[in-house]
């Protein structure tokens, strides 16, 4: 959002008249008004990112302080923030969602998503597994420290791979593949959109 789409948008709540003659003084006012908008809209979100360790920049050092870690120049921000968020996870307690979300994705070694359900206080925890180890007992333990607010929770897991079935007559093979988008049969390549082969 820029200067201009401020201004029109304050435009839009006056008499359109208002703005058929060079009338500098409203303008002026406009003018005004939508910098002290952005400025209040940038503010909103610097503190918004300072808010979460994962994110946090010019608060960094302060959080360090306060989880008496080591305030170094060595290391590069991020390296410091996943730290910050490791001693958070050591310490327990309950964490807002970005940051659980992704101490998660650093135990899971894969980008975690949670995706709440608030009838029945559950959680759903989808990831793409990619083949890699994953140390449950520990991501267990992180979950019980940090989210109180459920009473259980679901892993949902993204394969990297598709399952084909070939049918040939009354036998019915079901094997793994990797995706792709064509396979040979023979010399003839087959390719398909979504559930349907190209021909």
């Amino acid at each position: 959002m820029n200067k201009e789409q401020v201004i029109e948008a304050l435009k839009s709540y006056f008499p359109k008249r208002w703005f058929k003659y060079d009338n500098s003084g409203i303008q002026r006012l406009l003018e005004v008004q939508a910098e002290a908008i952005l400025m209040a809209v940038q503010t909103t979100e610097e503190v918004e990112r300072e808010l979460y360790s994962g994110s946090a920049v010019s608060t960094l050092a302060d959080k360090e302080r306060a989880y008496k870690l080591p305030v170094t120049s060595d290391m590069s921000v991020e390296e410091r923030q996943r730290r910050l968020i490791a001693r958070e996870w050591e310490r327990g307690g309950p964490t807002n969602t970005t940051d659980f979300e992704n101490t998660l994705s650093l135990l899971i070694g894969s980008p975690t998503k949670i995706i709440p359900d608030f009838n029945d206080f559950s959680m759903l925890l989808s990831f793409k597994y990619m083949g890699q180890k994953i140390n449950f007992p520990i991501v267990e333990d992180y979950i019980r420290r940090n989210k109180l607010g459920h009473l259980k929770h679901i892993y949902n897991t993204e394969l990297d791979k598709e399952v084909i079935k070939i049918r040939d007559k009354v036998v019915v093979t079901t094997k793994q593949y990797h995706k792709v988008k064509e396979f040979r049969v023979g010399m003839k390549p087959i390719k398909w959109k979504g559930d349907t082969i190209l021909k």
